[in-house]
């Protein structure tokens, strides 16, 4: 295959995304055509202020640079959150991912509406968006689907949509309590109660062979309710129950 037929990716190399940052897996991010541009004056505004740090004169035009092409990366939705902003990233072909030494994941990019946009409106501290999980928007492959079983939740990730919107798949994800989390009792209840239990931190991944289910969208919502579509997987273990 020629390079022009290549599909280009960003890997995340250290910072906050990387395999050495939040989780041991990388995000990798498809580059569309369309972005080429941006990502390669993205890279070398990086380069450039890399360059600058290592050798101890880092100058307020190459910063500021750098600053402008990361908030273009946002801008242009190529980033989602602020993790892949402030990580250092490199560019690979699609077809050499499987060389890389760490473990990573491909992120599907998710395409929302103008409307989409500008109706969503309060997201709750997992994540839950009304208009998805009501009929009024269309999941998409990319989001997640976390499960409410009373006072705990957990993460799932969708892998499949229906043309209509009224069935989605939907798969495991893995899940470990962040090691710099450590929750804090006092005495109370039956065996003392969690005074930060709503600060809890947990490191999601994806589970390539994990469990699917398919649910269907009622008037109570996806699975009767008891599975809520959102933009992040989220995770809580109740330790006051």
């Amino acid at each position: 295959m020629s390079a022009e037929n290549q599909i280009l990716c960003i890997v995340a190399v250290s910072g906050d995304v990387s395999a050495r940052g939040i989780s041991d897996v990388a995000d990798v991010i498809k580059i569309d055509k369309k972005h080429y541009d941006l990502v390669s004056k993205f890279l070398l505004s990086q380069s450039e202020y890399e360059n600058d740090l290592y050798f101890g004169s880092v100058g307020d035009r190459t910063f500021g640079k750098y600053l402008v092409m990361q908030s273009e990366m946002l801008k242009n939705n190529i980033f989602t959150n602020k993790y892949q902003k402030r990580s250092f990233w490199k560019v690979v072909y699609y077809d050499e991912l499987n060389t890389l030494t760490f473990k990573y994941k491909v992120l599907d990019k998710i395409e929302l509406s103008e409307s989409e946009v500008n109706k969503l409106q309060g997201m709750d501290r997992f994540n839950y968006m009304k208009q998805y999980n009501d009929g009024t928007f269309i999941p998409k492959v990319g989001m997640y689907c976390n499960r409410f079983l009373y006072s705990d939740v957990n993460p799932f990730e969708i892998i499949e949509v229906s043309k209509s919107g009224k069935t989605i798949t939907i798969r495991d994800m893995d899940y470990k309590l962040d090691p710099n989390w450590k929750p804090k009792f006092v005495e109370g209840g039956f065996a003392g109660h969690c005074t930060n239990d709503r600060e809890q931190k947990w490191i999601i991944t994806s589970k390539p062979k994990g469990s699917t289910l398919k649910l269907r969208l009622s008037k109570k919502g996806y699975g009767n309710g008891y599975y809520k579509v959102a933009f992040k997987p989220s995770k809580h273990h109740d330790y006051n129950f």
